[in-house]
């Protein structure tokens, strides 16, 4: 039995600082569909905003609105960034959501999935 190494593409991830991020939105290629980018700091469900490429500057406007978020009352906790597909994978015209978060927000989802807070439904 073959088996073949599955790598992500550059722009597919996680890091822990705005350097590592910012390779990984210069590395996002001009076909995909779009991205979602949080807008607050909300531990559930945050306002987002969907960039779409076009024009020159549609990753700086990224850039800029993540370094707006983080200017935000609680920006500083934020330690981690990911970037993902809707569909899994690393596809060239899938569509994209970032997710940032701090020690803080991953406690709270730890214990929203345990149920501490009560059921969801």
């Amino acid at each position: 039995m073959q088996t073949t190494e599955q790598r992500e593409a550059a722009w597919v991830g996680t890091c822990h600082n705005l350097f590592s991020l910012d390779e990984m939105i210069a590395a996002l290629p001009e076909t995909i569909q779009g991205i979602n980018v949080p807008v607050s700091l909300d531990h559930f469900n945050p306002a987002r905003r969907d960039v779409k490429p076009s024009g020159d500057d549609w990753r700086q406007a990224i850039k800029d609105m993540v370094r707006a978020t983080l200017d935000l009352p609680g920006g500083r906790e934020i330690d981690q960034f990911s970037i993902r597909s809707y569909n899994g994978g690393a596809g060239l015209s899938a569509s994209y959501y970032m997710q940032i978060s701090s020690p803080a927000s991953r406690d709270f989802a730890r214990r929203m999935s345990a149920g501490e807070f009560g059921r969801l439904d």
